[in-house]
């Protein structure tokens, strides 16, 4: 799922029906367990997208340090033109095309995560706002 499939459906899920808070306030479990199920797949995305990255960035710092024929040839890693010092490892790091877009990867992914965390904030404040527009109804009827 991207971010903008899941604000598509928020905005489909997320409009109170005014003339029917019951059925609303009785579909509020069925929205926080789809989100919820969201929230867990995007969790488990950005965990082996983390972990992917950590084993990326070993395997080129190895690679830098003592450049094989078969990473060069199996992976299409280019070798370094000199031999790298440790203090440089780092900054060849930061630069590395494929761990940037390893880093743009894992952004997305928090982004997601933290976007449904949000949507689930809102779902469990859906019952106080649902009461309050009943409440509001009821005075503005006369009956409070």
């Amino acid at each position: 799922m991207t971010p903008e499939e899941i604000l598509q459906m928020w905005n489909q899920d997320a409009p109170i029906n005014k003339t029917d808070l019951g059925s609303d306030a009785s579909n509020i479990p069925l929205l926080h367990a789809k989100y919820w199920k969201y929230r867990i797949a995007a969790r488990r995305k950005l965990s082996k997208l983390r972990a992917g990255y950590k084993v990326l960035k070993y395997e080129k710092k190895e690679f830098l340090i003592n450049p094989t024929e078969s990473d060069v040839k199996d992976r299409g890693w280019d070798v370094p033109d000199r031999r790298i010092i440790k203090s440089e490892i780092t900054d060849y790091l930061d630069g590395d095309n494929q761990l940037l877009q390893f880093e743009l990867k894992i952004g997305e992914a928090e982004l997601l995560v933290d976007m449904i965390e949000d949507i689930l904030k809102e779902i469990r404040q859906r019952n106080w706002i649902i009461k309050l527009v009943a409440d509001d109804r009821a005075f503005m009827a006369g009956e409070r």
